[in-house]
């Protein structure tokens, strides 16, 4: 399974379904393109988050927008954060680009080109937040899956296992870097530090991602802290030395933790 979205079974399922299809549909149709390797071997960056959308909406017999609403964003207070925006709060989606090297910053559209159609709830790329939001879920997961309202998103057992590196004995694909910076490894759809010899502040088993344009979230579960940091430049080739390692261990400093 790879990334592309306009492989043929993705054309034809747009045009037989008129833009309509939805996350199952979509999976199925992914599904019928040939696998890259038979799984467990290696790893790849890939369409899988779109897919376990689609096994949740089988299992929970809902749409995966609405099971986030219900069991993420409401408890969680995230009362802007939609797969769809609604029309009287699109003027504030932030303006998008995308860097090149002789341009420079060249505007995008404010929509969501990962979006395949207006009903693919996209479970890797398809959600508009803010950063209060995004702070929130932030905030929750470093505090071991409990909100700041006492609310339990997750059992610590469950964030515990997330953020457990998986790859080991993979061999992982050199295209495509999750680690944002040296002594990251790859736990389950997040990076999470295996190794502090590079001098990192943050403690082992600190885990987060970072955004296709720029966005960043750290979430360090020992010091209960977490970071929440956005930009909306894809391609920006200076992420993580620039911003991401920079901030990170600025705000180690500035709260003086020793580990």
């Amino acid at each position: 399974m790879d990334y592309n979205l306009h492989s043929s079974p993705m054309r034809e399922l747009v045009r037989s379904t008129q833009g309509k299809a939805g996350n199952r549909e979509i999976a199925c149709a992914k599904a019928q393109e040939p696998l890259h390797f038979e799984p467990g071997e290696r790893y790849l960056y890939s369409f899988c988050h779109d897919v376990l959308a689609a096994v949740i909406e089988v299992v929970v017999n809902q749409s995966f927008g609405d099971y986030l609403q219900q069991l993420v964003f409401l408890p969680l207070g995230m009362a802007d954060t939609y797969f769809c925006v609604p029309e009287e709060k699109k003027h504030r989606i932030a303006a998008q680009f995308m860097y090149q090297e002789r341009e420079g910053l060249v505007p995008l559209e404010r929509n969501n080109r990962l979006q395949i159609t207006p009903n693919h709830e996209s479970g890797g790329a398809g959600l508009f937040s803010t950063v209060n939001d995004y702070a929130a879920f932030a905030v929750t997961m470093a505090n071991g899956g409990v909100s700041p309202n006492g609310y339990r998103l997750l059992k610590k057992e469950t964030v515990d296992l997330l953020r457990t590196e998986q790859l080991s004995s993979f061999a992982k694909d050199t295209t495509f870097s999750c680690s944002a910076g040296p002594g990251y490894g790859y736990g389950l759809g997040v990076r999470t530090l295996i190794d502090r010899s590079g001098g990192q502040r943050s403690s082992l088993g600190e885990f987060g991602w970072c955004g296709a344009a720029g966005s960043y979230i750290l979430m360090d579960p020992a010091q209960k802290i977490s970071i929440v940091f956005a930009m909306h430049v894809n391609n920006w080739p200076k992420m993580v030395g620039s911003y991401y390692t920079p901030i990170r261990d600025m705000v180690y400093d500035i709260l003086e933790i020793n580990l």
